[in-house]
């Protein structure tokens, strides 16, 4: 069984035409479209990234501040409840306590300040016993005692005072006073081991959410991306499509029209010359006025024919104010207009109507398409108006139909401006063809307030030729 199918003005997938379904992609701006869309989703990723990082550095320093603070607070304990000026004894304790500390690396160096005045401090104790006693600005221990909270900072410049420099090393400042009152500021110089991991941790956590998400917005958007490139390529494509076949249609427009000219007009135009030449040689019983008026409906015919060939391009014979006598008198002029069965409506459609033009224009097409191409012995014609208002027409020849993969009717600039002008006015056009069965045409258009205010009355019933 043959399998119906749809004919289109050509695609993508047309093998004739310049822009095809395996070489679409590979025009430029759709490999600069794809580009575009790579580099942009690239950028994404690499700023989503990058702000991953940065975030992950923050929680990881939030957290070894978290760290230091916790230390600083353990090691003060003890000191809340000694007598730090009256009582040397708290010094060996709290010595035992550090002492493993700084075995292990888990704090680099700890102090014990104490204010002398607005700037100046001494160091009261320091696991550093040369500086014991020292006296030196206050900085970070200043703004402690002055707010009551403990100064936290990272020591990743260069600033470290204490030993050589080493990676994540933290300072706190952690204000606090002994049993008896007295103010002072433990200062604890500690490296954080596991920096590095924290941070790692959190970008392991957070990294994959966001190459993800790039990841799955570019699955979902390229695709529409290049379907919108390939959009465009094709629109290119049926640009230049039309422009050659305008051109081409202009080259049969001129060569239709000199074939109109020369079997009619220039036919004329030769018989009144023989006809005036022939007035002088007329016997003098004969009226010249006869001679004179048959070379006057010769003149006046092919000028009323050149003045509709200017202003048309068709031929008088078929030029009316409704559709019938239109589409009847176009028809009667084909080479074989007894292949034609028209059946159209009782009352009239005016031409003067655009959606009426477009069914005359559609229906011409049809079936000059049918004549020319199909090898039809009969080509039926309905046109017809619904209870709506609208219009519907359809042609259908028994032809040699259109093979699905080959295709062996044109399917150029003819039906694509079919499509255009059934577009147009807002209808749908319908192209069905089965290989040895022939091809059917039908148009389908809405009622428009154009169409109500032209169609008039007019008693004719179906005609056939």
């Amino acid at each position: 069984m043959n399998r119906r199918t749809r004919a289109d003005v050509p695609n993508a997938h047309s093998p004739n035409i310049g822009v095809t379904a395996r070489s679409w992609w590979r025009t430029r701006p759709v490999r600069r479209h794809a580009a575009a869309v790579l580099v942009v989703m690239l950028l994404v990723g690499v700023l989503l990234g990058w702000r991953c990082t940065v975030r992950a550095t923050e929680q990881a320093e939030q957290a070894a501040a978290d760290q230091v603070r916790a230390t600083a607070l353990a090691l003060a304990v003890p000191l809340t409840s000694a007598d730090i000026t009256g009582d040397s004894g708290w010094m060996t304790r709290f010595a035992r306590i550090v002492e493993p500390r700084l075995a292990s690396g888990d704090i680099l160096t700890v102090h014990i300040w104490r204010r002398i005045d607005q700037s100046t401090g001494q160091i009261y104790w320091s696991t550093d016993e040369a500086r014991s006693g020292s006296v030196v600005p206050l900085g970070g221990a200043a703004v402690a005692l002055d707010t009551g909270e403990p100064v936290v900072d990272r020591l990743d410049d260069g600033r470290q005072s204490e030993g050589p420099p080493l990676p994540n090393l933290y300072e706190i400042y952690l204000p606090f006073t002994d049993r008896t009152g007295a103010s002072y500021v433990l200062e604890i110089y500690q490296p954080v081991h596991d920096f590095e991991a924290i941070r790692s941790a959190l970008l392991r956590d957070w990294l994959p959410i966001p190459i993800l998400g790039v990841l799955l917005v570019g699955a979902v958007t390229f695709p529409l991306s290049l379907r919108l490139a390939r959009a465009v390529a094709v629109a290119e494509r049926d640009r230049a499509l039309f422009a050659d076949q305008a051109l081409k249609a202009r080259a049969e427009e001129h060569r239709r029209m000199a074939e109109r000219l020369h079997e009619r007009t220039v036919q004329d135009l030769a018989a009144a010359r023989l006809i005036l030449e022939g007035v002088r040689d007329l016997p003098a019983d004969i009226e010249v006025g006869v001679a004179l008026d048959q070379a006057n409906k010769l003149l006046a015919g092919d000028i009323q024919d050149l003045r509709t060939l200017l202003s048309t391009g068709e031929a008088t014979e078929w030029q009316a104010d409704d559709l019938a006598s239109a589409l009847t008198g176009w028809v009667n002029a084909l080479p074989t207009p007894e292949l034609v069965r028209l059946e159209l409506p009782t009352h009239s459609l005016c031409l003067a109507d655009p959606d009426v033009a477009v069914v005359f224009r559609v229906v011409k097409e049809s079936v000059r398409n049918a004549v020319k191409h199909a090898q039809a012995t009969r080509i039926d014609v309905r046109v017809a108006r619904d209870q709506t208002g609208g219009l519907s027409a359809e042609v259908h020849d028994d032809g040699v139909g259109c093979d699905p993969v080959a295709k062996t009717r044109s399917t150029g600039l003819g039906l694509q401006l079919m499509r255009h002008a059934t577009a147009a006015a807002g209808g749908s056009l319908r192209v069905d063809s089965t290989p040895g069965a022939g091809t059917t045409v039908q148009l389908s258009l809405p009622r428009s307030s154009a169409g109500a205010a032209t169609t008039t009355p007019q008693k004719w019933g179906s005609s056939s030729t």
